[in-house]
């Protein structure tokens, strides 16, 4: 189950670094203007937010082979009866997607606090 969750983590983190990724170009396209920069780059990382809530939301109904951490899985649970196993991998992605929202909300209020800071100075 370890691995389950290792592999999970590898899917989602490879779709939030897309995400950053976005966000640092959006930045760097806007570094004019240092303080539109870090507000939009929070509102970027509030959409990575409502986006990984979404996919915690669908991730119990999603059907797990379906999942790039099902395909990342080397060894597959055959032993475990589907239906158990939809429930597992649901649960592990919906804790997973969550726990990546978490940091991302994080990041949002980090720079919607930053881009407060410099509107005020």
């Amino acid at each position: 189950m370890e691995e389950l969750r290792v592999c999970a983590d590898r899917s989602i983190r490879r779709w939030c670094i897309y995400g950053l990724l976005a966000i640092a170009a959006v930045m760097i396209g806007m570094a004019v203007d240092v303080e539109l920069a870090i507000r939009d780059a929070a509102l970027m990382a509030m959409l990575l937010w409502t986006f990984l809530c979404f996919k915690a939301l669908r991730a119990p109904t999603d059907d797990y082979r379906k999942t790039e951490a099902w395909h990342l899985l080397d060894e597959k649970l055959e032993a475990v009866p589907p239906g158990r196993l939809q429930d597992l991998v649901g649960r592990t992605l919906r804790d997973r997607y969550l726990r990546h929202a978490d940091f991302s909300a994080c990041l949002a209020v980090l720079l919607w606090t930053v881009s407060f800071g410099l509107s005020v100075a």
